[in-house]
């Protein structure tokens, strides 16, 4: 690892390296035995402390642990430490384990003697090694970290050797084994978001997608160069997307003969922000004739009323280049994508002035943003670029911390409703009950409203009465760091040491 990242490099302030040996630790039998069976003796206790809560609110006094197990607080079965170890309630009304000790101050798994397991968790832990199995077959993957902190920061990462699933298989097939350019040459000002990825052109010929147009159209397509990026600009959202769809989408794009994510990706984001498609070629001018007999392709051969159609023609040239739209119905709803071959890039976008811009750009001699990095994928967010978004960006992260808020609530409803606890002693309660201190992220107050009865943040309310502000504390340190932000960026390359990715933030100038 030191021969990757070499020792003392002005570029390195930290350094953590995970051996093999301390790997093969983690995913042994006993460490996954041994933390399993702390996590199942957290949840006994957690059980007892909501027994603990139940006695408090009918009896008005701290149980002992007798009572819960001859009041039935327990259920039919009194919960049993899988190591064997004794509960009890101290003074405080808080439960603890003999060996595992509390909630919040577990013992360390290294310091719980593990002598003998049940059949059961040699089963369990068997299904783990054949599952682990199905994505390391051969090795273990020592990984080295290595940090530049200041006020821009860079965290590099080396995984190797490479390690072997399906995943890394098809990203890797799609971006081919070796590095490449990942230029930003048409990278506009106003880009909030920029996927660029080194695209192989052997994957490119054996995908589903090419193959149909080229057996189905004879289309021509040996003008594809080998880099590809799609491009999100800063404009007024129509629809968010869950991260569950996002993830969903990751997943398909590892599928090492499909296009087809990439392309519903793409129009499905041209629908809500303004975006582009960028793909470099290697014969401008073959590009730029086949680019009306591409977008035809795509649509079906006969088209019928109410189905999927697609007309495509041009607009006046600009800068003496044509200029091609294609108008996507489906029907009623229509999808204009409009493209042209700026330089030595194929452009679809969703805007007319996306395309338009990127020519003036040409003309001019110039890029807004030239940087050329080697890898094989690389992801770069402007924070300095969002202006439109900054409303609804602002909006979805509120929104996200009071979900967080309310989810408190019902915890907080039993101590200061059903327990009489004083407001002020909510958060000590907790931490001893749970482990933790249950707060609203926004610095919100949990009260009983005496008129109704309800348990409320003085923030956000309630879930029958939700409320949140509409941004954030500007001043909070989360907010502070966020509005610091010029650009992160994510590289991701392929090399024969193993997998590598840096990511760099980058602050505004002061």
């Amino acid at each position: 690892m030191r021969t990757i990242f070499p020792q003392n490099a002005a570029e390195e302030d930290v350094f953590i390296y995970l051996s093999d040996a301390h790997i093969r630790n983690l995913v042994g039998p006993r460490w996954k035995i041994g933390e399993a069976r702390r996590m199942r003796c957290a949840g006994n206790m957690a059980l007892l402390a909501n027994a603990r809560l139940w006695f408090r609110a009918e009896q008005r006094r701290e149980p002992t642990m007798a009572e819960l197990i001859t009041g039935g607080y327990l259920g039919k079965n009194t919960p049993l430490c899988p190591d064997h170890g004794a509960y009890e309630i101290d003074g405080n009304g808080i439960p603890h384990c003999s060996l595992h000790n509390r909630p919040g101050l577990l013992t360390p798994v290294a310091e719980v003697p593990l002598e003998k397991v049940t059949s059961e968790e040699a089963e369990q832990y068997s299904a783990f090694v054949a599952n682990y199995n199905r994505y390391w077959t051969r090795f273990f993957d020592p990984i080295g970290i290595r940090v530049k902190m200041g006020r821009d920061i860079r965290i590099q990462t080396c995984i190797l050797p490479l390690i072997e699933n399906s995943w890394y298989d098809g990203l890797a097939a799609f971006s081919g084994r070796t590095a490449g350019s990942l230029s930003e040459s048409v990278v506009l000002p106003r880009t909030v978001m920029s996927l660029r990825g080194h695209m192989a052109p052997e994957w490119l010929q054996h995908t589903d997608l090419v193959r149909k147009l080229a057996d189905r159209n004879q289309l021509n397509l040996s003008w594809l160069g080998d880099e590809i990026s799609l491009n999100l600009c800063d404009g007024q959202v129509l629809f968010s997307v869950g991260g569950s769809a996002m993830g969903l989408l990751g997943h398909e794009v590892g599928r090492s003969s499909s296009l087809e994510p990439l392309v519903i990706g793409y129009l499905g984001s041209a629908l809500n922000l303004p975006t582009y498609l960028a793909v470099k070629v290697t014969d401008p001018k073959k590009a730029e004739q086949s680019i009306p007999a591409l977008f035809s392709a795509l649509g079906p051969r006969h088209s019928r009323d109410g189905e999927l159609s697609v007309e495509t023609y041009s607009l006046e040239n600009h800068h003496g280049k044509p200029l091609y739209v294609a108008n996507f119905t489906l029907w009623v709803v229509k999808l204009r994508l409009y493209s042209a071959v700026v330089d030595d890039r194929l452009v679809i976008a969703s805007r007319r002035d996306i395309v338009t811009d990127l020519m003036d750009s040409s003309a001019r001699g110039g890029r807004a943003r030239v940087v050329n990095n080697e890898g094989n994928m690389e992801m770069s967010l402007y924070r300095s670029a969002f202006k439109q978004l900054e409303e609804v960006v602002n909006l979805g992260y509120q929104e996200e911390v009071r979900r967080a808020c309310h989810r408190n609530l019902p915890l907080a409803a039993i101590l200061l409703k059903n327990l009489a606890l004083p407001a002020d002693h909510f958060a000590a309660e907790t931490a001893a009950l749970r482990g933790y201190s249950p707060y609203c992220p926004s610095g919100g107050n949990y009260q009983l409203d005496p008129a109704s009865g309800a348990v409320t943040c003085s923030v956000h309310g309630n879930r029958y009465r939700p409320r949140q502000p509409e941004s954030g504390d500007q001043n909070s340190a989360t907010l502070k760091l966020v509005n610091s932000l010029e650009r992160v960026n994510a590289r991701l390359s392929f090399t024969p040491e193993g997998l590598m990715t840096t990511v760099d933030i980058r602050r505004k100038a002061e």
